[in-house]
């Protein structure tokens, strides 16, 4: 397989998708970006991202320190940045907290919800955006597309 993923979980939630679940959600954003879009998107293989399941302390903490914003976030994304003459397989790190997950997700499946954050995340990675009108209506359509493509609903759908 020429994605590699490192599921760190340090607070041992239980409720949580399994690591095959989260590497089957990167693998088809990542292949469908790569071949289905007009985007350039280099992806290097082998290819490693790093997901970190937190609690909303350590987010929190992420979001003031990375993004100046107070509070925490349900998903932070932290796309690796190479250094200009060097081969790197590391695509970046995905920061998740699984309290905000579940918060969230009352009405809508816990699956899905994780689903909908590790695809937005993986997207963010690949310099997706959606801090403007025009990025959102890039980005969530995507992500609705990939999400039902795997066999969830849309996750804008109210």
């Amino acid at each position: 397989m020429w994605l590699t993923l490192t599921l760190q979980n340090p607070h041992h939630y239980r409720r949580i998708p399994a690591k095959r679940s989260f590497h089957q959600w990167i693998l088809h954003t990542l292949q469908y970006i790569g071949t289905h879009t007009d985007r350039t998107v280099t992806i290097a293989r082998p290819s490693h991202i790093t997901l970190r399941i937190t609690d909303d302390a350590e987010i929190a903490e992420l979001n003031q320190t990375y993004r100046h914003k107070s509070g925490p976030t349900n998903i932070l994304s932290f796309p690796h940045e190479a250094i200009p003459g060097f081969e790197a397989d590391t695509l970046g790190d995905l920061v998740i907290s699984a309290p905000r997950v579940a918060e969230e997700a009352q009405n809508h499946p816990l699956r899905a919800h994780w689903a909908h954050l590790t695809i937005h995340g993986t997207l963010h990675l690949l310099g997706y955006d959606h801090e403007t009108e025009q990025d959102a209506h890039i980005m969530e359509p995507l992500e609705t597309m990939l999400m039902t493509q795997l066999g969830f609903e849309d996750p804008y759908a109210q």
